[in-house]
């Protein structure tokens, strides 16, 4: 991104909120405010609500044409202890430094990086043949530069552009002050295609299938390499949407990992999978999340282990590679205890498992297995302003047996609008 793409960003927001006092776009009734609510809602990502309800709102003069925008700031203060991630916005176990140096055993740090800014635009939003355009951006990149979360096309039943993989089951994750959320959940973002519809008359059941760009990760050796991926991803699931608010899916995924063996002057692949069961589900105020998946060669899907290089393992003697088992799952609940309060607690795990005969690659953060917690406790001062107080704890064991931990307690405001 450069400054140029934030000066357009911003254009588009001040023309926007211009739009939304012009007189020819004022919502007369609750009728008119209800349809577009509906429209905004399709196009939208189900995990992001405020994508749906845009407090500003600019409509042509026809009607065929209607575009919602919105931001939210947010300032997040931390301090860690043990042995401290150096990452203000990701609290992944993997991170956790294998050695601390006499006297960086704590850590202050800060961060506005997950502000966030978004459009939505749905043309002709009163037909069959509506098409979605969603936008969503936060301050991630290096220097607080943008970079992209969703960028993404939709008609009918089909999504195509960049946002999270069919093997994610995003409404299903606790929402946690840290970004990234437990160690495993597979929050994997890229190229896709995808196809979803719903299944029956009474919209019962969803079935989804799709490609998207490979997550393949290869730690080289002197007798290995990766090289560019063949083949995209294929995830696909079925979902039963559940009366208690919520849902249960089974998804599966298939894909195709290449690598070069340097001895033999060749290409060579290996066929991974995976299998997931997620959902949530509501009753009174409290409301449940959970997940488990195990599969070969799809640790890139683990939000801990993205870009790790742990998809394969090694042979003692360096000649062959092999899947990487593994394992992993979480549960989380929240509980609304007074009509502004809210707490959740989550737990999660990873485990990883190379097979006889075989050893994980020395990479930076490789381990056999994690397990991360967090509790956090939210007060919503007004409808759009809250206040966060999160606890952290992650636990890396490493293969040669030995753990590193780090605790971080945190402090999270946040005015969206």
């Amino acid at each position: 991104m450069t400054k140029t793409m934030t000066a357009i960003a911003m254009a588009l927001f001040a023309g926007t909120a211009y739009g939304a006092v012009a007189p020819h776009n004022h919502i007369s009734t609750p009728a008119e405010e209800k349809a577009l609510n509906e429209a905004f809602a399709w196009s939208a990502p189900e995990e992001q609500p405020d994508g749906a309800t845009p407090r500003f709102v600019l409509r042509s003069r026809d009607g065929k044409f209607i575009l919602g925008t919105g931001a939210k700031i947010k300032a997040v203060a931390m301090f860690d202890f043990g042995a401290p991630i150096d990452n203000p916005n990701d609290f992944d176990p993997s991170s956790i430094p294998s050695a601390v140096e006499p006297g960086e055993g704590a850590r202050w740090q800060f961060s506005a990086q997950s502000s966030a800014l978004w459009l939505n635009a749905v043309a002709f939003p009163d037909s069959k043949n509506r098409v979605g355009a969603y936008i969503n951006v936060n301050f991630h990149g290096d220097d607080y530069m943008l970079q992209i979360q969703y960028a993404y096309l939709k008609w009918r039943s089909l999504t195509a552009g960049y946002g999270y993989s069919l093997f994610a089951d995003v409404p299903a994750a606790p929402a946690t002050v840290d970004y990234e959320g437990p160690n495993s959940f597979t929050g994997v973002q890229g190229a896709v295609f995808n196809l979803e519809m719903p299944l029956g008359r009474n919209g019962r059941w969803t079935l989804g299938a799709g490609i998207n760009s490979s997550m393949a990760s290869i730690a080289p050796t002197e007798m290995t390499k990766q090289v560019s991926q063949r083949l995209p991803d294929i995830p696909a699931y079925i979902q039963y949407n559940h009366p208690f608010d919520g849902h249960l899916r089974l998804s599966a995924i298939l894909r195709n990992l290449y690598y070069r063996d340097l001895r033999a002057g060749r290409n060579l692949d290996m066929a991974g999978w995976g299998v997931k069961l997620s959902g949530m589900a509501s009753a009174g105020p409290c409301n449940f999340y959970m997940q488990v998946l195990g599969g070969r060669g799809i640790t890139s899907y683990y939000q801990d282990l993205i870009g790790d290089g742990l998809d394969l393992a090694i042979a003692a003697d360096d000649s062959r590679r092999s899947l990487t088992a593994s394992w992993g799952g979480y549960v989380g609940v929240d509980y609304a205890f007074a009509p502004r309060w809210c707490v959740l607690a989550t737990a999660s795990t990873v485990h990883l498992y190379p097979g006889d005969g075989y050893r994980l690659p020395d990479v930076e953060g490789a381990y056999r297995h994690a397990e991360y917690l967090s509790g956090t406790l939210t007060y919503s001062i007004t409808g759009q302003l809250s206040a966060q107080l999160e606890y952290l704890y992650g636990i890396r064991h490493n293969p040669g047996g030995t753990t590193r931990h780090d605790t971080r307690l945190q402090t999270a405001l946040t005015f969206a609008f």
